[in-house]
């Protein structure tokens, strides 16, 4: 219940922000992404969209570093559940294959 009401509170003061950074930024900036170009050259795009783009792609790259670094421990949870379910299999004496058995 708390989790969800935290969540709900965290949405709202992030979109809060969103809104009063877009507000208090509205003036175009020139972006350009070719190191080569002439000086002035570029795209003007408001700055708010600079702001919350880098925020953004930051956020993505993070979440997709996080989930890299982790894969490990995944892997080990994997294996231990592998472990779990056939130390289970082997205390029952049930086989890992769950074919029903023909008989002739």
């Amino acid at each position: 219940m708390f989790k969800r009401l935290y969540r709900w509170i965290l949405s709202v003061v992030l979109i809060l922000s969103a809104i009063i950074i877009a507000v208090a930024n509205p003036q175009s900036v020139l972006v350009n992404f070719n190191p080569f170009a002439p000086e002035g050259s570029g795209e003007p795009i408001p700055l708010f969209l600079v702001i919350l783009l880098s925020i953004l792609i930051g956020l993505i790259i993070g979440g997709f570093a996080s989930w890299w670094r982790a894969g490990e421990a995944r892997k080990y949870a994997r294996a231990f559940k592998a472990y779990e379910t056939a130390e289970k299999r082997t205390q029952t004496g049930e086989s890992k294959d769950l074919r029903p058995i023909e008989r002739a």
